[in-house]
């Protein structure tokens, strides 16, 4: 989130506005989210939907207020969207994860079944496996939530059935895969000799856990910008054509994945 407000911000005053931020918290009415989407003080909305079934994605395609959406695409709802090509990571990731086990041991590890990025990361893991000729069992994918208290807890439960061992698991962001890791190491298996592992975002936590995580790289400061970019076509010009902008996604191979010999 951080290189993403950071690209935006950027993005924002190399074309003279300047950006404010706010997280509207939930409320049982919804009223504080329409409050602050309504406000006249506004010119413009930036707006991170994680869920397609967010009250606020209503709120803000009825507002009448230019908006960007960004992590869902919203364009169909008449409504400029920027979203990540997980496809082509996740991709990556299941081709060189494949390289080293068989499919039958290649794992899925997501956070919530109803965001966005899981659903988009899910879907592209079960159709990349499928495209190399091989059908996943339905314990192969599994879906909690974006902590490393999930990934630890999902690696000791395939550790006690001893499934752990030989496998390989792409998880949907890197605190679930470092997780995962910790999980491994607390059972005396060895990453990435006896589990090759790869996390998703390429965050500065990817770069501190040993082994280093092998991760896909997310493009945030350029959503930022792109967010930026579209949101000032949009107010200069009301009636452009709405469109939706995906953002290449690239796997970054580390130790955890490969065996790096010196």
């Amino acid at each position: 989130m951080t290189w993403l407000l950071h690209g935006a911000d950027e993005e924002a005053t190399r074309l003279g506005y300047h950006l404010m931020m706010t997280t509207i918290a939930k409320s049982d009415d919804g009223h504080a989210r329409r409050q602050i989407v309504g406000s006249a003080l506004i010119d413009a909305l930036l707006v991170v939907i994680t869920e397609a079934e967010d009250p606020l994605a209503h709120d803000v395609a009825a507002s009448g207020v230019p908006t960007v959406i960004l992590d869902t695409d919203m364009s169909a709802q008449g409504l400029d969207s920027v979203i990540l090509d997980n496809e082509r990571g996740t991709r990556e990731s299941v081709e060189h994860l494949l390289r080293w086990v068989d499919a039958s041991r290649l794992y899925f590890v997501g956070g919530p079944r109803g965001n966005f990025d899981t659903i988009q990361r899910a879907r592209a893991f079960t159709e990349s496996v499928a495209h190399l000729g091989h059908t996943l069992s339905p314990e192969q994918v599994s879906f909690g939530d974006y902590s490393l208290d999930w990934g630890k807890e999902w690696g000791i439960r395939m550790s006690r059935h001893k499934k752990l061992e030989g496998a390989a698991v792409l998880a949907a962001n890197d605190k679930i895969a470092c997780g995962i890791i910790q999980a491994a190491t607390d059972a005396g298996l060895r990453v990435p000799d006896q589990l090759r592992v790869v996390g998703f975002n390429d965050s500065q936590i990817s770069r501190l856990v040993r082994p280093r995580l092998s991760t896909i790289s997310l493009p945030m400061a350029e959503m930022g910008a792109m967010a930026v970019r579209l949101l000032v076509r949009r107010i200069e010009n009301r009636s452009a054509e709405v469109v939706c902008s995906k953002l290449p996604t690239k796997l970054i191979v580390r130790e955890s994945s490969t065996v790096v010999n010196f």
